[in-house]
């Protein structure tokens, strides 16, 4: 089913692109209105949603010369076979996407997202601490967490918790949704950035989180990284102390990677966890001296346990050997099981009100519109009450008709939107 709804996207055509463009308002205020009724607000984002802070979504991310001479796009360099096939290649991208990821300041709707969930007390209230005191129990039942494989592979372990009335749900990468939310609400179903592996299969050191102080050097001519910093001309080189690639001005201009737009991330990751094994990444040590004495640091992150490679913990095309954070997708699992299950025990006249809130998932990468839809189809056939607020420029129509009643489509960037919501909210 999925495979022919992909094909076709359900895109609006021009009547409909009509009458939504004509209605935004009014669909902006039917959102507020499901916000501000709803006992449990799920967050769903996806490329678009960051898109507004300046980085560059999917299609855009690769599209430079260096790139274009050698005939790759993003889904050809984002594959880890790079990473021995080619191992400048590999960390240019990917090291350059770290760069540019951690120095972009998130856009403010994450920070009117923030607000919704502290306004309706999604953390504390009845509902709240109903479905945090049922998790608890179906973790002393069912699921302890803290069985050796399942701790191995967290890159950090989460003392709060556990969720209440609020989830978040994400197939970005950028761990920008650190700056704000609470690391036991937030599921990132792809990885992020920040998490990293020994690329050897058989290394025990499990995942973790790359320092606050790294950086990678990049030639911006050819996207590379040279494994050892210090060995790019300066003509080309990233001044990654200083930057993530280079800021633009331009309005009209497209971001891509290594020219973002955006300005300077002012509070990074200050709700994500310490790493849980802070040595396990490295590249602080040097591992030579230049002729001059000077000495030289590895530009390509370490295992310390194994010395092997590292690579981002993030799922890439063709990739069988990624380490997903599985603590993280139990409690998403576990937080969206307590919810069913409240919507099942409730009675008919008081069903439970969840809103779903989702921004900027497309069809590239489709995982979190199949989530959307499949949490909306799940609450209403336990006798739940669901909405989903679906925000997208070009594909903001359900893509399975089976919902279509369950859906406000919103036509319009995800800012613009979450803006307009806000001040219908406010209003309230």
């Amino acid at each position: 089913m999925w495979s022919d709804l992909m094909e076709s996207g359900n895109k609006p055509d021009a009547e409909e692109a009509g009458e939504l463009l004509a209605n935004f308002d009014r669909y902006c205020q039917k959102a507020a209105r499901a916000l501000a009724e709803a006992d449990v607000f799920l967050l769903v984002t996806g490329a678009g949603f960051s898109a507004d802070s300046g980085l560059a979504i999917y299609r855009d991310v690769a599209k430079v010369p260096a790139y274009q001479a050698r005939d790759l796009d993003y889904s050809d360099i984002c594959m880890p076979h790079w990473q021995f096939d080619d191992p400048e290649l590999f960390y240019g991208f990917w090291g350059q996407c770290f760069n540019d990821y951690r120095k972009t300041q998130p856009h403010e709707g994450y920070s009117i997202l923030h607000r919704w969930k502290q306004d309706k007390n999604f953390d504390n209230n009845n509902v709240a601490e109903t479905i945090s005191a049922r998790i608890e129990r179906k973790v002393e039942l069912q699921r302890p967490f803290d069985d050796e494989i399942v701790e191995r592979h967290a890159p950090y372990l989460v003392k709060s918790g556990p969720a209440g009335a609020f989830f978040s749900f994400t197939s970005n990468v950028d761990a920008h949704l650190h700056d704000l939310f609470e690391a036991h609400e937030i599921h990132e179903c792809h990885g992020n950035i920040e998490s990293w592996q020994c690329s050897d299969p058989y290394c025990d050191a499990g995942v973790f989180r790359a320092p606050l102080d790294h950086s990678f050097e990049i030639d911006m001519e050819t996207m590379l990284a040279p494994s050892v910093q210090g060995d790019t001309s300066s003509s080309s080189k990233n001044d990654t102390a200083t930057q993530a690639g280079k800021k633009s001005s331009n309005s009209n201009h497209v971001p891509h990677i290594g020219q973002v737009g955006g300005s300077n991330r002012t509070q990074p990751l200050q709700k994500m966890p310490p790493p849980k094994e802070p040595n396990n990444w490295r590249t602080s040590t040097s591992i030579a001296t230049d002729s001059e004495g000077n000495d030289v640091f590895p530009n390509w992150p370490q295992c310390a346990l194994c010395k092997a490679y590292a690579r981002p913990a993030i799922l890439m095309f063709g990739d069988a050997r990624w380490k997903r954070d599985i603590a993280q997708g139990e409690r998403w699992n576990l937080w969206k099981e307590t919810v069913l299950d409240l919507c099942e025990k409730r009675n008919s006249n008081n069903p439970l009100k969840v809103c779903i809130v989702e921004v900027g998932c497309g069809l590239n990468v489709p995982t979190c519109r199949f989530a959307s839809e499949r949490m909306v189809e799940d609450v209403a056939r336990k006798g739940g009450d669901v909405v989903l607020v679906r925000v997208n420029p070009d594909f903001p129509l359900a893509s399975d008709s089976d919902v279509n009643d369950c859906v406000i489509p919103i036509m319009a960037r995800g800012l613009d939107a979450i803006k307009r919501i806000d001040k219908h909210y406010r209003g309230m």
